[in-house]
């Protein structure tokens, strides 16, 4: 059974899989030039969306979550 929260590692912040994080690094970089990009398409202010308001209302997170669920 595949666990959805990953327990913390005392001895290292380091990511278990470097290859991944940095495709992943890339992709995100890669998606921040891509909306700056469209930035003057859009309107010049959006309503937050209501599942983002519901987010800061939830209390964070007590263990980490694997990076590529945060982004």
């Amino acid at each position: 059974m595949k666990k959805d929260k990953q327990e913390p590692s005392p001895t290292t912040l380091d990511p278990d899989d470097w290859a991944g994080t940095k495709a992943l690094a890339h992709r995100i970089i890669d998606d921040a030039i891509e909306h700056l990009s469209r930035l003057r398409e859009r309107p010049v202010w959006q309503e937050m969306p209501a599942e983002v308001r519901a987010s800061y209302l939830t209390p964070p997170p007590e263990l980490p979550s694997p990076l590529e669920d945060v982004y």
